[in-house]
């Protein structure tokens, strides 16, 4: 979708992405990375906690950052009902990491 829209496709309004139920993702080695504006990461059709979306290890979960294109902005992107787990960069082994070096015209 990135290249169409590089190539001049206009972007969809939102982008529904929906994760797997009860799936578990390795975040240890590769961080999800969030690519299209207005991007809506969902746990199963209706994002909640209990379809069991889990994103385990790593010492960054996801990676937010400006967008490759500089006509097409990443401006807003959305996680639900996703869980973290296995945070690496603690002492407790837990909580969320999400690496955030954007500019200020994005928000999640």
């Amino acid at each position: 979708e990135l290249q169409l829209i590089e190539g001049g496709k206009v972007p969809e309004d939102s982008y529904d992405l929906i994760l797997c139920p009860n799936t578990v993702f390795d975040t240890s080695a590769t961080p999800l990375l969030p690519l299209l504006s207005a991007a809506s990461f969902l746990c199963g059709t209706n994002g909640t906690s209990l379809n069991a979306c889990t994103f385990e290890g790593g010492d960054q979960q996801i990676f937010i950052q400006d967008s490759a294109l500089p006509t097409y902005p990443l401006e807003t992107v959305l996680f639900s009902g996703i869980t973290f787990q296995g945070f690496t960069e603690n002492v407790f082994l837990t909580g969320t990491s999400i690496n955030a070096v954007a500019s200020s015209a994005t928000t999640a």
